[in-house]
């Protein structure tokens, strides 16, 4: 957040003393930053929109400047202290009057020439009241002449906000030029220290269309990208500006709105959640097979080397960590998918369920989270297998037929998983991914037997049977497709 923003939302927030500061630190740094673009010469349009941006900094600080004073003059005003009142409102004239020549947008300078127009009238009072007069008059025409303003100012940024709405899905560029043509203005109206409850309603119905045609930007944005990490930082980004102006529409009585921004943002979070947990597929699915290249390796440098058992137990530890890796990656892809599953599910909205067919992604999603568990499974029965081949090379029959068992039991889960993802995936109409799942439960169901069958074979005292390469291929990368 630059000193600008800060200095908008001080200002926004009636903090006008603060605000004035931030706005000369801010005109200071793009003073500074002309200096340098000066230096140049194919940086010159920046110069001189740096030169532009710092003289209406400056103008927007003396404008806060002097309308912070205005509570002062009212209060000596009030005090019926003539003299000090007079210097007061000479130094608001010398801010509004050097402001009037800096300031760049239409609706500051409004603001300032409605500024010298009132307090010109005032001056012209207090020179005609004596000193033995009573001042409260004076007061009152400029608390009036507030409400005035206030009218005005109001009126202007309704017609704003109108604009903005209206163009919003069409041309949602322009709604944001208009909007911030609105926050100008709301800007300078509530720098009148007005905080009604009129005010406090359009300042929250600002908010609402302003991250509305955030959202509307964001979406567009997004559709242009594919997938990866700009992708889905684009949709929770959607999701952040669609759930804020959800609340502000929430806050000012606008239901039907509200609920809807939500569901949009539900959407675009499902889809940020479905986005992550494939990148996170396309790494299991790697680690998958440096895990079965690994596993290779370890043995073959066991044939090659025999008798340096204590060597290779660094190799193992590496084979184990790739292992590990692999469960971590197809976790992580569990958990997004289930998250984006969540997601689509909270979605309330009847015509933008129908729209988006939210029933079927639902379905779909929770067969895909089937046929990971699945993989998760058959990956906790490979690292198994891997260590009860350890635990055999090392003699350890007893150690090794618990490993068997246990590969053996997460085969056999795996299993159990595909065949309902298989269902799942039939009962939605994607015949070809049950196809494909069917294939990965009747590859874990084999592998399940011939692991067990091993272990049968220590309780004979007979040699296990080492797995082919198919057979390893099966068991690290599904083989079913």
């Amino acid at each position: 957040m630059t000193y600008n923003d800060i200095a908008d939302a001080q200002m926004r927030a009636g903090n006008l003393e603060d605000a004035s500061k931030l706005y000369q630190v801010s005109s200071e740094h793009f003073g500074r930053a002309e200096k340098c673009f000066r230096k140049e010469l194919q940086l010159v349009e920046n110069a001189v929109q740096s030169e532009s941006d710092k003289k209406h900094k400056k103008a927007q600080s003396l404008f806060c400047r002097a309308e912070n004073a205005v509570q002062t003059l009212s209060e000596l005003i009030r005090m019926n202290n003539r003299d000090e009142s007079i210097t007061v409102l000479k130094e608001i004239f010398k801010d509004l009057k050097r402001a009037e020549k800096l300031a760049k947008t239409r609706e500051l300078t409004a603001a300032i020439q409605a500024d010298l127009t009132t307090f010109s009238f005032v001056e012209d009072l207090l020179k005609k009241k004596k000193k033995t007069d009573a001042l409260e008059g004076v007061a009152e025409q400029i608390d009036f002449a507030k409400q005035i303003r206030k009218t005005s100012l109001i009126q202007s940024v309704s017609k704003a906000l109108d604009e903005a709405r209206a163009h919003m899905t069409d041309q949602p560029a322009e709604s944001l030029e208009a909007i911030k043509e609105g926050l100008d203005t709301l800007g300078i109206l509530l720098s009148l220290d007005i905080e009604d409850e009129e005010v406090g309603n359009l300042r929250n119905r600002t908010n609402a269309i302003l991250n509305n045609v955030k959202y509307v930007i964001q979406f567009q944005l997004s559709s242009k990208l594919q997938t990866g990490v700009k992708f889905i930082l684009s949709r929770i980004l959607e999701n952040l500006h669609a759930v804020e102006s959800a609340s502000y529409y929430k806050v000012i009585g606008e239901r039907v709105s509200a609920e809807e921004l939500t569901d949009l943002g539900r959407l675009a979070l499902a889809t940020a959640f479905a986005s992550e947990a494939q990148v996170y597929s396309r790494q299991a699915e790697q680690w998958a097979f440096r895990s079965q290249m690994e596993r290779t390796n370890y043995f073959s440098s066991l044939t090659d080397e025999l008798g340096q058992l204590e060597v290779d137990d660094d190799s193992a530890d590496s084979t184990i960590e790739a292992h590990e890796t692999t469960i971590g990656r197809i976790k992580q892809t569990l958990a997004a998918f289930e998250a984006a599953a969540n997601e689509l599910a909270s979605v309330k909205g009847v015509q933008i369920r129908t729209k988006n067919n939210v029933e079927a992604q639902v379905r779909q999603l929770e067969a895909v989270v089937l046929k990971f568990k699945g993989d998760l499974s058959r990956i906790q029965g490979a690292k198994s297998d891997f260590l009860a081949e350890v635990e055999l090379k090392k003699g350890a029959d007893s150690k090794a037929k618990i490993h068997y068992t246990d590969a053996s039991d997460h085969l056999r889960e795996a299993a159990g998983n595909y065949a309902v993802a298989a269902q799942v995936f039939q009962q939605s109409g994607d015949g070809q991914a049950a196809q494909s799942v069917e294939g990965r439960r009747q590859m874990a169901d084999g592998l399940a037997r011939v692991v067990w069958e091993n272990r049968q074979r220590l309780d004979r005292d007979q040699k296990p049977v080492p797995k082919g390469d198919h057979e390893l291929a099966a068991l690290y990368m599904g083989g079913g497709g």
